[in-house]
């Protein structure tokens, strides 16, 4: 058993209706954190975070994990260990 804190920002934030919790499920990966929200807060989350033509997240949310963009690691495959923190970050962009 996994035990994360996990902080939404922007329209997950509305979506969830809170900004932070901890999450305890069996699993080890990014994907599987993913699929345990979604089973707690509904498959609209997972559509906001995965792009499921590619199988890759999705390009417009960064994923954080202990301040390290799951991008630049494992993506979805990146493993979480107790006690990690993750933060799911809107990507900003627009204006002239």
């Amino acid at each position: 058993m996994v035990k994360v804190k996990v902080f939404y920002t922007g329209p997950l934030k509305k979506l969830i209706g809170k900004t932070r919790e901890e999450v305890n499920f069996n699993g080890e990966t990014i994907s599987e954190l993913l699929r345990e929200i979604s089973k707690n807060h509904g498959e609209t989350i997972s559509k906001q975070l995965i792009d499921y033509s590619t199988g890759s997240l999705n390009e417009y949310v960064a994923i954080l994990l202990n301040g390290q963009n799951v991008k630049h690691l494992q993506e979805l495959k990146t493993r979480i260990r107790d006690g990690d923190e993750i933060i799911f970050l809107p990507v900003v962009a627009g204006g002239t």
